[in-house]
């Protein structure tokens, strides 16, 4: 939750939400395939000792993983004396790409850079 808040004083969004694995241990039926197939197991401990997972987001309808990498990549810009220009490579694992092709750090570098 510090993350969300830190997002919302920064003033660089309104509103956050953050779903935690913890969050999803209380609200989901276990025994309930149609929601855990999609959620998993949303045991916050097992996570943390097994991933070092701590939060998990939603995107905002329309936002893209490329979206959410992109601003990440000029947050952490900002905070150095590097320019985007300095950047020769960006690497992005994801699950949910925005699409097949491109690659979504293609997309990311090119938003990032321009």
């Amino acid at each position: 939750m510090s993350t969300a808040d830190k997002f919302i004083r920064s003033g660089v969004y309104k509103n956050a939400l953050v779903i935690s694995a913890e969050v999803n241990s209380k609200m989901m039926d276990f025994t309930d395939r149609t929601s855990t197939v999609f959620f998993g197991d949303g045991n916050d401990e097992w996570i943390q000792a097994h991933t070092g997972i701590k939060e998990r987001r939603i995107s905002l309808q329309g936002e893209n993983t490329s979206d959410l990498a992109t601003q990440a990549a000029r947050m952490a810009l900002a905070q150095t004396d590097l320019n985007p220009e300095d950047i020769e490579l960006i690497i992005v694992t994801t699950f949910t790409p925005d699409g097949l092709a491109p690659s979504t750090a293609a997309l990311v570098m090119r938003l990032t850079l321009y």
